[in-house]
């Protein structure tokens, strides 16, 4: 039983057209800013633990599988910030194994 934000990470999607394979969420909004925690920014591969994702509902084999992609960076997970604006409109951004945002903004 999935419960977004209680465990740290808002959505865990398993992608119908890999890859890649899973797809990491966090949301924000307007300008808030990505936490600091003891595991480091949240967000990036250090802070994406099999607790959080044991916590997040995902199967053993799932995560020991985000977990492998993550450390191989092989581009089977991908970390998105979704930021819901003050307007009502989406911007999505990629994040890196750092949680920094990489390439271009998509606005929705």
């Amino acid at each position: 039983n999935f419960k977004p934000g209680e465990t740290g990470i808002d959505g865990i999607y398993l992608h119908p057209n890999p890859p890649p394979d899973f797809v990491i969420t966090e949301a924000k909004y307007n300008k808030a800013r990505l936490g600091k925690t003891r595991d480091g920014k949240q967000m990036n591969n250090r802070w994406v633990t099999k607790e959080r994702l044991e916590k997040a509902g995902l199967s053993r084999r799932e995560q020991d599988k985000i977990l492998r992609g993550l450390r191989k960076n092989d581009g089977s997970v991908q970390k998105l910030l979704i930021r819901n604006k003050e307007d009502g409109s989406l911007v999505v951004k990629e994040l890196d194994r750092n949680a920094n945002i990489i390439g271009q903004e998509i606005k929705l």
